[in-house]
This record gives structure tokens, sequence and C-alpha cells, in this order.
């Protein structure tokens, strides 16, 4: 499961602990908010047990993940965030 900002339901990050691990390999969610609590209640300690996985959208790296999570958060259209610059060729 990817999700944005990892924000979680109340319960559910229960819920997800609960899940099959055939079901449900990993979740994936940005550090746009701070993660610590979910590492906590999702992470066991053995490496084969974690399931909450952090992809940093700071930096130079990730500027057009991080661009677009700024112009939603803003109400802004995103058309600065087209362009041949990021255009794909099918």
């Amino acid at each position: 499961m990817l999700s944005t900002h990892g924000i979680f339901s109340p319960g559910g990050l229960e819920v997800i602990r609960g899940l099959d691990k055939s079901f449900l390999k990993a979740v994936v969610v940005s550090n746009s908010i701070p993660q610590e609590k979910n590492l906590q209640a999702l992470n066991g300690e053995d490496e084969d047990d974690k399931i909450l996985h952090i992809i940093d959208v700071s930096g130079k790296r990730n500027v057009l993940l991080f661009d677009g999570i700024m112009l939603m958060f803003y109400k802004d259209s995103g058309t600065s965030l087209t362009g041949p610059q990021w255009m794909f060729q099918a």
C-alpha cells in the first residue's frame, strides 16, 4: 500500500498489523509529516517484521514529488509541474 502522508484512521494501525503478510507486505508513506509513532506501532524489532517504510520527499532528488505535494496543499493547479521537463514520451 502506498500513501502520500501516512495519516491513519483511529484503529487503522491495528487493522494493518492484523493483516496476513501474504495479503499486505508493506506500507510505504512519505515523510511529509512525522512518522515516528507509526514506525513504533507497525514495525517490530526483526527486519522481517518491518511493515512501514518511509520515502524521503525532502531534498533535491525528490523535487517533483515535494513540489506536487506542496501544490496540492496550497490548492494550486499544478500547471508549473507540466511541460517538456516532466513529460514522458509514449
